[in-house]
């Protein structure tokens, strides 16, 4: 779970200059001590096996001590960078609280929610100022907590990575206030990609599929709530890297019948963890796996979490044709009903490697924007993306029921009609039978998806 406006309000930014002090100066003792050590290996008089073995023991230590100093420095520079946006969130906070005041409007520092009333008294026109005033409020406030959960992360990783306990100050070490959760996200990662793979990640494309398989929610909004993850493993193409798909909502917010959605807020970023979307896909062609996440959404200060059905085929070439159907857990008569209706997010995407490396394409629904990436030699190469022309409140309502293509026409990979005709004997009738598909499920399912012909 992520930091609250409580948390934020008792973050310190002189407690985030005693990270930096504390961890420069355990740097700066660290390498000197290295250096002294290179000085004491220089000069010793002595020969033979024994001080082979001495001389090399002592050189390893050296090296091992340049590494933690390396590792403190890291902390220092992210503890500095940190502390000034700490203080500019905090004065954003209090800003915010003081034109909350003005309207009359509560937040609710524990929670994150933002409630008002609406009096007799009132014109029309006064309450929908009211109202408009609260729903902006609630915007800001979101992408207030998600700057500070990105502040936090780089600032938790980086003292979780140095090992906190080797700075010699013990868990009462300055920190901030969302530290616990963040710090183990490293070892949440590991847990769930060992669980699967039955070793610890490595490789760039291992800790790509380690986020995607991380059955934990980070940020605030959604309340710890964890992410539906579905795998399936594929066959392995070496060399194509990973490909990550990211199904987000632009706005902060988005309207349905039971009330507005939370949004993502945010356009493309190559960057993105698979919780900033309201569904993930990643194909890691090295490690051979399909994995598709839905997110938690976000209504009235409740989160909750909807289940995505995903069906995944792979044909001789490595081609993977993944089809997908993902619906708000929050719709009227539920995510089921709502899966057979119009209003769902839905697609059948293509990715097809090549010699220069995965390429996409196939149909997806209107709303909301889809981002896919290619991680592939140490670079991050954009694939393809929409966003969606209207990215207010009401794109669901417009944008769901209807499909839109997107990137290189693929799906002549896979049969345009899923029914493929197969004759089982000269002057016989066609019999229709469906390309081979799997629906992914549960890590403990051991899914396996089929290559057809």
């Amino acid at each position: 779970m992520g930091l609250s406006l409580a948390d934020i309000e008792r973050w310190e930014p002189s407690s985030i200059n005693a990270v930096a002090s504390a961890a420069d100066g355990q740097g700066r003792a660290t390498r000197m001590t290295a250096d002294q050590l290179g000085a004491i290996v220089d000069g010793i008089r002595w020969d033979g096996n024994a001080a082979d073995a001495a001389r090399a023991a002592m050189w390893e230590t050296r090296q091992e001590l340049y590494r933690h100093a390396d590792s403190y420095q890291t902390v220092a520079q992210a503890a500095t960078r940190a502390a000034p946006h700490v203080a500019a969130i905090k004065q954003e906070l209090h800003e915010i609280q003081d034109e909350a005041a003005a309207w009359g409007i509560t937040i609710d520092t524990v929670s994150g929610s933002v409630t008002w009333h609406i009096f007799a008294a009132q014109s029309l026109a006064e309450q929908v100022m009211v109202e408009a005033a609260a729903k902006d409020i609630a915007a800001r406030l979101v992408r207030l907590k998600q700057r500070a959960d990105d502040i936090d992360t780089e600032l938790a990783d980086a003292i979780n990575d140095a090992d906190l306990q080797a700075l010699g100050i013990g868990p009462d070490f300055p920190q901030s206030p969302g530290f616990g959760a963040r710090a183990h996200r490293r070892d949440n990662e590991i847990a769930a990609f060992r669980e699967v793979f039955g070793r610890d990640p490595a490789t760039a494309a291992d800790w790509d599929t380690a986020a995607a398989l991380d059955p934990h929610s980070y940020d605030t909004k959604n309340a710890g709530v964890p992410p539906h993850v579905v795998i399936g493993r594929i066959r392995p193409v070496p060399g194509q890297g990973v490909v990550r798909g990211n199904l987000f909502i632009p706005g902060d917010t988005a309207w349905t019948p039971s009330g507005d959605n939370l949004g993502d807020g945010r356009g493309f970023d190559p960057a993105a963890r698979p919780e900033e979307s309201r569904v993930s896909l990643s194909v890691d062609y090295e490690n051979g796996l399909v994995v598709a996440r839905q997110n938690p959404s976000v209504m009235n200060g409740q989160a909750k979490t909807g289940t995505p059905d995903v069906r995944v085929s792979q044909n001789p070439n490595g081609s993977v044709l993944i089809d997908y159907r993902a619906a708000d857990p929050f719709s009227p008569g539920g995510e089921e009903l709502a899966k057979s209706s119009p209003w769902n997010v839905n697609g059948r995407l293509v990715i097809k490697p090549t010699d220069a490396g995965p390429i996409v394409g196939g149909l997806v629904s209107d709303f909301p924007a889809i981002e896919l990436y290619n991680d592939r030699a140490g670079v991050t190469t954009p694939v393809a993306g929409i966003i969606p022309r209207n990215i207010g409140p009401e794109g669901p309502l417009v944008g769901l029921p209807f499909t839109q293509k997107i990137g290189s026409g693929l799906m002549g990979e896979f049969p345009d009609d899923p029914l493929a005709r197969f004759v089982p004997a000269p002057g016989a009738p066609p019999i229709a039978t469906m390309y081979p598909s799997v629906e992914l499920g549960p890590i403990d399912e051991h899914v396996r998806v089929p290559v057809g012909k």
